[in-house]
């Protein structure tokens, strides 16, 4: 992917969000799992307005995220927010995204995942990583990996071994200086 289309792609998703937020005039997390906890300090850097927190597990309706932000049920969206809500969807599952985007819809509520409303805050930055690579092979597979993220469509990515990644001679061919961590 070239740098210009890289740029055309980000700029697409930034209008996109923009568009919803003058639509919208609150914020609602959908999914109170592992990537919502994640993120809770991106929330709190990103200055997002965040109102409440939905989800479907019926064992995180009723706790508190985010420092006190009672969960309450998906389904019940437009009841506690309305339906100028904007849901933030919180995973980075591709299935489980689009499960709840079509939720969302059904609903009536206008729904985006949560790094196409982060990284449309940060072009600039992402173009810098970018620019940073020193091949296009590097720049390419960066571009698709934020673009994935942004858009939840797997791209064709190849993956050049066979055997497992740790078992090829640039991961095990070290100086007594450097260690190996493989988690």
């Amino acid at each position: 992917m070239t740098e210009k289309e890289f740029v055309r792609a980000l700029r697409q998703n930034q209008e996109r969000v923009q568009d919803i937020l003058a639509h919208t005039d609150k914020l609602v997390l959908v999914g109170a799992g592992n990537t919502c906890t994640l993120y809770e300090k991106s929330f709190a850097v990103e200055k997002m307005p965040i109102v409440g927190i939905v989800d479907n597990s019926p064992e995180k309706i009723g706790k508190c995220f985010l420092g006190g932000v009672t969960c309450t049920p998906a389904k019940d969206i437009t009841d506690d927010f309305g339906t100028n809500s904007l849901g933030i969807i919180t995973t980075v599952i591709d299935g489980t995204y689009w499960a709840l985007q079509k939720q969302m819809q059904e609903l009536g509520v206008m729904s985006m995942g949560v790094d196409a409303y982060i990284f449309a805050r940060h072009i600039d930055e992402l173009l810098q990583c970018f620019r940073r690579f020193e091949d296009d092979e590097s720049r390419d597979l960066y571009a698709k990996i934020i673009l994935w993220r942004i858009t939840h469509r797997k791209p064709a990515i190849p993956f050049p071994y066979t055997e497992p990644y740790f078992s090829q001679p640039e991961f095990v061919s070290f100086s007594e200086q450097e260690v190996f961590v493989d988690m």
